[in-house]
């Protein structure tokens, strides 16, 4: 556990998989202003990584998911309300395992346009991001985006009793997990 990558999803935009020369295949992650880091790990790895640094089941969500929205692969992941990852196909992949859909942070879109067959997603940043998909697919996912958004992700929280004074929300939680799992990394 100890020297693991830690990816600071404060902010995440979007991140894609991308051939570097010399290195492969890498997943470029952009942040909000532009900053782009390189991650030395296949792009399928970023949710699990992602899911492990926020404290979730990365397997119970993905059949939660599989249930809900009644599809087996290429699936949304809602990690907070801040991170909601959506798959958007950005390349033709070179050889089979190499990945075509990167993912896109739902709550940074701002609007589609279409180009061609194909179309560009515009962020709220105004920074774009051109992906092999058409119009019609775009929407969908959004409105997938929309529904995690608004109906699944207050599913997962913890109903707090009103009544109930010095009562622990999930928040702090959390943050005591972390620390506990800090802790347990450290041995």
């Amino acid at each position: 556990m100890k020297g693991q990558i830690k990816i600071s999803n404060k902010k995440i935009i979007y991140a894609i998989p991308e051939y570097r020369e010399g290195r492969g295949d890498v997943s470029k992650i952009v942040y909000e202003g532009g900053k782009e880091i390189y991650m030395p790990f296949h792009i399928r790895t970023l949710p699990r990584k992602l899911a492990y640094e926020n404290y979730l089941d990365i397997i119970a969500l993905k059949r939660r998911l599989q249930e809900e929205l009644g599809q087996k692969n290429i699936l949304p992941y809602p990690f907070n309300k801040d991170l909601i990852f959506i798959p958007v196909k950005v390349r033709r992949p070179r050889v089979k395992k190499d990945g075509a859909f990167g993912y896109v942070n739902y709550i940074w879109i701002e609007d589609i346009e279409k180009e061609g067959n194909y179309s560009k997603l515009i962020f709220k940043d105004k920074s774009t991001l051109k992906v092999l998909q058409n119009y019609k697919t775009l929407k969908r996912r959004m409105m997938q985006g929309a529904w995690l958004l608004e109906c699944f992700l207050p599913q997962l929280q913890y109903p707090i009793n009103q009544n109930r004074e010095n009562s622990i929300c999930r928040e702090d939680l959390q943050g005591i997990i972390g620390q506990l799992m800090e802790i347990y990394k450290e041995l």
